[in-house]
């Protein structure tokens, strides 16, 4: 945007600098942000950390200007360690999921983030703080837990609320890290061992 600072770009939004105290996050597909504002001002009412939502207006989100690094940034810099980091963002799923959902309709339901990893968190004066709300929903917090854990695991596959003896012989598992070269799976195994060629016949 023409004027405004750009202070970083994610998937899906770009952030801007409006003053000292506000900061626009549009989202460039035009995702309307009315939901997500609305899940920030029900969660921040308990008391939740999350920014101030100051205006919404279609994918224009204006809220609280924070000014900290994200945890991920924090412990690469070694400036939060890992136990400790561990800790806050446990902290924050718990207090996340004390609270009441929305609408619940079925037992157990709470609020839940569904990408609550220590890139979404942002270290300030007045402690952490929880940003990005789009995938936020009502839901099982087991789910919540699972689903922001398996998008910073780096493995070829994840089984959640089953055994390491399931497994579908289609999927790629492997291939990551220790488990080394090639990956699991007829499909993926033939590949492996098979030279591919191209010819051209005139």
């Amino acid at each position: 945007m023409s004027g405004l600072e750009l202070l970083g770009s994610g998937r899906e939004a770009d952030v801007y600098r409006l003053d000292g105290e506000r900061a626009l996050r549009r989202y460039r597909d035009g995702y309307d942000v009315a939901q997500e504002a609305e899940i920030m001002a029900y969660v921040g009412a308990f008391g939740y950390p999350v920014p101030t939502v100051y205006d919404v207006d279609g994918p224009d989100l204006v809220m609280e200007l924070l000014d900290g690094p994200t945890m991920a940034a924090a412990l690469e810099a070694a400036d939060l360690e890992l136990p400790a980091g561990a800790t806050m963002l446990a902290d924050l799923h718990d207090r996340l999921h004390a609270l009441p959902a929305r609408s619940p309709d079925r037992d157990g339901d709470r609020v839940i983030h569904l990408d609550l990893h220590p890139e979404n968190v942002l270290l300030v004066a007045r402690g952490p703080v929880v940003i990005d709300w789009r995938n936020a929903t009502d839901g099982p917090p087991d789910f919540d837990l699972a689903l922001s854990a398996i998008k910073k695991i780096r493995t070829g596959g994840v089984i959640v609320n089953g055994t390491s003896r399931w497994r579908n012989d289609q999927m790629p598992y492997g291939g990551v890290k220790d488990s080394g070269l090639g990956r699991e799976g007829p499909k993926f195994s033939i590949r492996d061992m098979t030279e591919e060629r191209f010819f051209v016949l005139n």
